[in-house]
């Protein structure tokens, strides 16, 4: 059976490796750090979107003992340290699904974390040489549930975005997979915050089940 897909686009953080958690710690750590205790939904703020997204949507909210731009650098630097400590844990079948898709489709990764952490994670999971397609935070302008990633991804790879497949996590990264054209599906065993995940064409708790039969075998959005 021929795919009705003709190139993969991954999220990373809750799709490829286990990181969302993570983000959300360094957030709060900080927060307490200087003496406030943040509210749980804004330190889920950042799951799916850039830091400096969410951030923007956070900073106001609080009164902050340190200018924005030195908080920011601040947590960013605890969710790094966090990452170093515990390394990354990579979502059940990631690597061996980017290695057998890769033998057909171009895949690309398109992530709100900086580009320099996007590298490492695959680094660590052993396929940065098979993913033609790097965007980091920096990489385009907008953050999810804006397309623009998705659509930069697609322009990169010289393919027409209704022909692209996303694996995302977060309600913001489905939503922005969608308003670029593309069919989604849906990692729910990392939406440990319980976000909305509909639109998605299939959902599937981890990467375990994918390869280049499955996608073969998945139909696109309508």
């Amino acid at each position: 059976m021929r795919s009705p897909y003709r190139f993969v686009l991954f999220d990373l953080d809750g799709t490829l490796v286990d990181t969302e958690r993570q983000a959300a710690e360094a957030v709060t750590e900080s927060f307490r750090g200087w003496g406030i205790a943040a509210d749980p939904a804004d330190a889920a703020l950042v799951t799916g979107r850039k830091w400096e997204a969410a951030f923007e949507l956070m900073f106001p909210k609080y009164l902050l003992p340190v200018p924005e731009a030195e908080a920011a650098a601040a947590i960013k630097s605890r969710y790094r340290a966090i990452l170093r400590e515990r390394g990354f844990d990579a979502v059940p079948g990631a690597a061996a699904a980017v290695r057998d898709l890769a033998t057909e489709f171009p895949v690309g990764v398109v992530s709100g974390s900086d580009r320099e952490d996007v590298l490492a994670a695959l680094d660590s999971l052993g396929v940065g040489k098979l993913v033609k397609v790097v965007l980091g935070s920096e990489d385009y302008v907008g953050s999810k549930p804006d397309p623009a990633g998705f659509l930069k991804g697609a322009a990169m790879l010289g393919i027409e975005p209704k022909y692209g497949l996303v694996f995302e996590d977060s309600v913001a990264g489905i939503a922005s997979g969608i308003a670029a054209g593309m069919s989604v599906v849906a990692i729910t065993g990392t939406n440990y915050l319980g976000q909305e995940q509909k639109g998605a064409v299939a959902a599937i708790p981890n990467l375990v089940p994918v390869n280049r039969a499955w996608v073969r075998g998945l139909r696109p959005r309508a």
